[in-house]
């Protein structure tokens, strides 16, 4: 029996040439390189783009609940991650929601796994998560594209970069109440139990921003624009105003402190995939004993490894491994700076608007939230990162505001730390 079960997860890993397009892809090495065109390649036409996203998030985060809308917008990339038995696919996390990519061969196995995965965020959290299929096929026919580029970020994380206009058309489809049927899929699509959330960890306390500010900012060439040089200008004006991206990067902003009891009970629910019983407490007591273990060795040094990684540079491994900033045909950063550095950011941004070549949203807190994603059976982690109180889901809203006119981008709430 042992024999047949190393057989069945060997069979499972292994993938048709044709599905591991996106893994042979040759990898970029600097986010600049993500705007340049030729570091693209479109998808195979058979391969689906699968969009979900938590339905009225702002209405949820303006009731308190936008730590429960970042789970449930990275939760399907875990389940998808213990599917396919690494972390190695397509994907990006856009705060209540993620974006994917994936081939044929591979989309019957998500299907049941995205379903179940709806079931799950809806029982423990009250949200509805939004789950909908492209085939790149329908959009490729429209004239629609979609293309990657592969960013090693680190040893660890493999980044894709979308471009094209069929992401953002992706998006609509699945959300158009009439058109967006046919791409919808139901929580009856698939049985309960069948996703496994292994590797989802919340162990982290809010990262304060020792400048003073953590900002969601999402940035969007206007149509029609050069869309390569109007986002490197964008990045030239970050530079200016902020630094380099080590000076920016809000998990190196401030100081990161393990989560205290109460902040651990989402992790707990969604392990014993229940709000309460027996089973909460005993998951809920074992994550507040691998808690515990964790401050040890990071207070003593210990060289302990797991999954091959130091636990005592735990910290460092936060930022090496994070997704504080990502593109997918819009960029989006969350950045750490000071009230001063914002508004000269602000200022510039703005004029782009007025001028027609962008639009952008943003929203300001004091600290960064992490979400974290380690793969169970490999060396694979991502820890996605968003301002707390809203982000970017908030930041989305402004933009939505900012596409009716020149700038048209209300001043940013300050969200506090409790």
């Amino acid at each position: 029996m042992f024999l047949i079960a190393i057989l069945a997860n060997t069979m499972k890993r292994q993938k048709p040439v044709h599905d591991r397009f996106y893994e042979t892809l040759p990898e970029i090495t600097s986010f600049d390189q993500a705007l340049d065109s030729s570091s693209f390649q479109p998808f195979p036409a058979d391969w689906s783009i699968v969009v979900t996203d938590v339905v009225n998030s702002t209405v949820a985060i303006e009731s308190g609940k936008y730590k429960e809308v970042n789970i449930a917008g990275a939760l399907a990339t875990m389940a998808l991650a213990n599917e396919l038995a690494d972390m190695d696919f397509p994907f990006v996390f856009g705060g209540d929601g993620t974006t994917f990519v994936l081939p044929p061969s591979l989309l019957e196995r998500a299907r049941p796994i995205l379903a179940d995965t709806q079931r799950t965020v809806r029982s423990l959290f009250g949200l509805d998560l939004r789950v909908g299929i492209v085939p790149l096929s329908d959009l490729y026919a429209a004239n629609l594209t979609v293309t990657v580029a592969r960013f090693r970020v680190s040893p660890r994380y493999r980044q894709a970069i979308l471009e094209g206009a069929g992401v953002d058309a992706a998006e609509r489809l699945v959300k158009d109440p009439e058109r967006g049927a046919r791409y919808r899929i139901a929580e009856s699509d698939g049985e309960q139990g069948a996703a496994s959330f292994a590797g989802f960890s919340c162990r982290w306390q809010d990262v304060p921003s020792e400048r003073g500010e953590t900002v969601a900012l999402i940035v969007k060439p206007s149509p029609g624009q050069p869309t390569a040089r109007v986002m490197q200008e964008v990045l030239a004006l970050l530079r200016l105003c902020l630094g380099d991206e080590q000076d920016y990067n809000p998990l190196a902003s401030g100081p990161h402190a393990l989560a205290p009891a109460d902040k651990t009970v989402a992790e707990a629910w969604v392990s014993a995939r229940a709000t309460s019983g027996l089973r909460v407490a005993l998951s809920h007591l074992m994550i507040r004993f691998q808690v515990f273990m964790l401050g040890m060795v990071i207070r003593l040094g210990i060289p302990l490894r797991d999954t091959g990684k130091n636990l005592a540079e735990v910290v460092d491994e936060n930022i090496r491994h994070s997704d504080f900033r990502k593109y997918d045909g819009t960029l989006k950063m969350v950045i750490a700076c000071s009230r001063d550095e914002r508004e000269k950011l602000e200022q510039g941004l703005r004029e782009m608007s007025d001028e027609g070549r962008i639009r952008y949203g943003l929203h300001v807190s004091d600290r960064a939230i992490i979400t974290c994603l380690i793969h169970p059976n490999s060396p694979q982690e991502v820890h996605f990162v968003d301002a707390a109180g809203g982000g970017y889901a908030l930041a989305a809203a402004q933009l939505k505001r900012a596409a009716g006119g020149p700038s048209g981008v209300t001043p940013p709430a300050t969200e506090s730390a409790q």
